[in-house]
C-alpha cells in the first residue's frame, strides 16, 4: 500500500510559480544530462558505466577555483556529472529567468550534497514553507518546498552562489546554454582507453564495482520530496497541484533502472 497521502499544502502564489519554474528546469537538466549522475548506482548500471565515465570527463574540465557557470558548461558538454554539476546546470538555467526570489546554489550543512534553492529559509519572507528546492541529482527529480523535503533533509550550509530577487537575465548563462557542444560517445571511449579503463559495457561496471566503489560513495537516492503526491495550493487554487508529473519516457527509464539495479545486485 502506498504511504503517499496526496495531502494539500498551502503556499504563496509566487511559490506556486517558482515550483512550476523549478519543474521546468528539472526537465531541462535531465534532457541535457540523459545518462544520469555518475554516482547514482542505478544510473551507472543502466548506462553500462557511461554515466560515471561522462562525470569523469566533466571533472577533468574544472578545478577548485572554477565558477558555477564553468561547472555548468563542463556538465552540459560532458552530458554528465555529480551533484555539483547537476546543481550548477540548474543554477545556470534559472539564471536565464527573472525570478521574484533569491536563487542560491548551496552545499548542504549535514551531508555532502549540492543543490539549488529558490527563496531563503533563513528569511521569514520565504521560510521553509515558501522556499523551493531544485535538485536534479536525485533519480526522480521533483520540485518541492524545503518544508516537504525528503531523505536528504536539505539543511542549507554557509556560502554558495547567489542571484538576488528579480535579478536580470544573465547573458553569460544564456550564451552557455545556447552554445553547448556535447562530447560524443566515441570521445568518451577514447578517454577510457587512454586511461586503461574498459569500454562502456558490463566490464566497465565491473571495474567501477571493484576499483571505484571502495573509495567513492555511490548512492540510491530516488526522491527529493518526502511525499511527491503532495498537492500545492494558494488561496485561489482550491484543489491543489502535484509537482510529481513524470513523462512516460521518464517512468519507463526509472522502471528499467530499477530492473537493471536489481539484476546487478542479484535480487
Amino acid at each position: 500500500m502506498s504511504s503517499f497521502s496526496g495531502r494539500k499544502v498551502t503556499v504563496r502564489s509566487t511559490t506556486l510559480k517558482n515550483l512550476k519554474i523549478a519543474s521546468e528546469v528539472l526537465r531541462e537538466v535531465r534532457h541535457m544530462l540523459p545518462h544520469g549522475p555518475g554516482n547514482q548506482e542505478a544510473d551507472v548500471v543502466l548506462s553500462k558505466g557511461e554515466s560515471w565515465a561522462r562525470a569523469s570527463v566533466a571533472r577533468t574540465r574544472v578545478n577548485r577555483s572554477s565558477t558555477v557557470l564553468e561547472y555548468a558548461r563542463a556538465a552540459a558538454e560532458a552530458q554528465g556529472g555529480y551533484c555539483k554539476e547537476h546543481a550548477s546546470l540548474a543554477y545556470a538555467a534559472l539564471s536565464t529567468r527573472t525570478i521574484n526570489a533569491p536563487v542560491m546554489r548551496v552545499n548542504d550543512r549535514n551531508v555532502d550534497h549540492s543543490y539549488v534553492v529558490i527563496g531563503d529559509p533563513r528569511d521569514p519572507q520565504w521560510g521553509e514553507r515558501n522556499t523551493v528546492v531544485v535538485d536534479p541529482w536525485v533519480r526522480l527529480p521533483t520540485a518541492v518546498t524545503l518544508a516537504e523535503g525528503g531523505p536528504l533533509g536539505y539543511t542549507l550550509g554557509p556560502g554558495g552562489d547567489l542571484r538576488s530577487v528579480n535579478a536580470p537575465l544573465d547573458p553569460d548563462a544564456t550564451d552557455l546554454l545556447s552554445s553547448i557542444q556535447p562530447v560524443s560517445r566515441a570521445e568518451v571511449e577514447q578517454m577510457l582507453a587512454e586511461n586503461d579503463k574498459p569500454a562502456i559495457g558490463d566490464a566497465l561496471v565491473d571495474y567501477i564495482d571493484e576499483n571505484v566503489k571502495p573509495r567513492v560513495h555511490f548512492y540510491d537516492i530516488r526522491r527529493s520530496a518526502r511525499d511527491p503526491s503532495v498537492k500545492y495550493s494558494d488561496s485561489r487554487l482550491s484543489g491543489g497541484k502535484t509537482m510529481d508529473q513524470m513523462t512516460s519516457a521518464a517512468l519507463n527509464y526509472e522502471k528499467q533502472a530499477n530492473l537493471a539495479l536489481q539484476r546487478h545486485r542479484g535480487e
